[in-house]
């Protein structure tokens, strides 16, 4: 790159592309002579969150299914390479019966970590998590009803969004 450069001798294809680069992270370049775009704070912002929100997915899950005798998980979709979900609120109910207990959390390649439990729930009565969690690759999210009677209608619910990594 030219340092001492004289006013008026525009700067190569290479020269603009390396600055463009190192600026704004991308090498799409602008036509010629379009001039620096003077932006808001505020415009920058919302370009920044149009962005992001390109690189994401809402994360909307509902998950019906009639139970077995004994305990039941409704798993959601396992994080797939080069994604991650911020899960917002996860949550379940039996709407036929009262099982033994409820559990919401979520399978960490390992174990299963619990984030709320409800024991003898009311039938219809939700138990879940309004959180901001982050789940990577190989995690899910997950509903267990334990003690549930065999035919109970099990609902579990997923709120949140993919985004790329």
């Amino acid at each position: 790159m030219v340092t001492n450069r004289e006013y008026g001798v525009p700067k190569t294809e290479e020269e603009r592309a390396a600055s463009h680069e190192a600026l704004y992270g991308t090498s799409e370049l602008p036509p010629r002579g379009t001039g620096q775009h003077q932006s808001s704070v505020v415009e920058c912002a919302a370009e920044l969150i149009i962005r992001a929100l390109d690189e994401s997915m809402r994360a909307d899950e509902a998950i019906n299914l009639a139970a077995s005798t004994g305990t039941n998980d409704l798993k959601f979709e396992q994080v797939k390479p080069g994604r991650e979900l911020v899960l917002h609120h996860l949550s379940g109910y039996d709407d036929t019966s009262s099982p033994t207990r409820i559990r919401v959390g979520y399978w960490n390649g390992h174990s299963y970590n619990w984030l709320a439990t409800q024991p003898a729930p009311l039938v219809s009565e939700t138990v879940g998590i309004n959180a901001s969690l982050h789940l990577r690759e190989g995690m899910y999210a997950v509903v267990r009803f334990e003690g549930a009677t065999s035919g109970d209608d099990l609902y579990a619910c997923l709120n949140g969004y993919w985004i790329k990594t």
